[in-house]
């Protein structure tokens, strides 16, 4: 009756709702120091390492609309910090390199301070003081998201090679 892509794909985007459902359920739960992680952007930063930057991309329009509509803070900011993500993952990472554990560590190093300094810079342009957003939110969600993406990104890994195996029937 349906196709196996179109299977594949409504099981990508569960995934997608999956994790945005754990954002908003159970990152709250495990704050460290007021900080929450951010399971959104650790996903969109795994996913965009992957070949199918269509679905990494997509994801990050779709999870940072739906993460803006419920933040309560200035619309547009997830959206855009998770797109401009996904796309200068696609082009700077695909362009030069593949798959590379160490080097997609420190691609997603990058973006993850990244992320944080411009979320504390759009933050402080309503909310208040830059620095005090940066040392008390931004350095210990920045820890936070790089140990979330590292943790998806290694069962994203293992999810590939699983499925290269010679043996696979």
């Amino acid at each position: 009756m349906f196709q196996p892509e179109f299977l594949n794909l409504i099981k990508k985007y569960f995934l997608a709702a999956a994790i945005f459902l754990l954002q908003l359920i159970f990152a709250d739960r495990i704050r460290i120091l007021g900080v929450a992680p951010d399971f959104v952007f650790a996903f969109v930063l795994a996913l965009s390492f992957h070949k199918e930057s269509g679905y990494s991309l997509w994801s990050a329009i779709i999870l940072g609309f739906f993460s803006d509509c419920v933040s309560g803070r200035f619309f547009g900011i997830h959206t855009t910090l998770l797109v401009l993500t996904a796309l200068g993952i696609r082009e700077l990472y695909h362009g030069a390199f593949s798959e590379n554990f160490v080097l997609e560590a420190i691609y997603g190093l990058i973006a993850c301070l990244l992320y944080s300094l411009c979320y504390a810079l759009f933050t402080s342009l309503f909310e208040g003081n830059f620095w005090v957003l940066l040392y008390r939110t931004a350095l210990l969600e920045f820890v936070y998201n790089f140990a979330m993406f590292l943790l998806m990104h290694l069962v994203q890994k293992r999810n590939r090679k699983k499925h290269r195996s010679v043996f696979r029937i």
